[in-house]
């Protein structure tokens, strides 16, 4: 495998920093926290939690329903009504979240278009078995999966 260019790399960076703008940006993460994911540290952030916003905002951006997004952060029906009163998501829950905000980046940024992102999340690829690359994505394992995919979309390894 080829190693990486300084620019690849600082590309590949880019993505949790624009992560946090498809999640709502500093709107809806609040100046505190977006400086934090700014700066290099979204772990402070994710831990304290990100706001239920976040996660209306995601839905909104990948065009998903409320129930494909429970699936893919892992919770329940009943839970999201009292994550909507409480209006942050604990720190599991927004590490799902902003994972998930985070590949959507790189899609956006490998695939160079947010359309061709969207639509690429749908469609079944064949180095992922057949499955839509937004199915893996409930899982790490998955989205380290789909990471790598686009990695080698990224880097003409295909």
């Amino acid at each position: 495998m080829q190693k990486a260019t300084p620019v690849e790399n600082q590309i590949k960076t880019l993505a949790p920093i624009q992560a946090i703008d498809i999640l709502g940006g500093k709107k809806t993460v609040g100046t505190k926290r977006y400086d934090d994911y700014r700066q290099g540290r979204s772990y402070r952030a994710i831990k304290s939690g990100l706001p239920y916003q976040a996660l209306e905002e995601l839905s909104k951006r990948l065009q998903l329903s409320k129930k494909e997004v429970l699936t893919l952060i892992d919770i329940a029906p009943r839970t999201l009504h009292r994550r909507k009163v409480e209006r942050v998501l604990p720190a599991r829950e927004s590490d799902r979240l902003f994972r998930l905000a985070r590949i959507y980046a790189r899609a956006i940024q490998v695939l160079e278009d947010e359309k061709e992102a969207l639509a690429w999340f749908r469609h079944p690829n064949y180095n992922l078995g057949e499955v839509t690359p937004l199915s893996l994505l409930e899982t790490a394992e998955g989205a380290r999966l789909v990471e790598n995919e686009l990695n080698g979309i990224a880097y003409s390894v295909y």
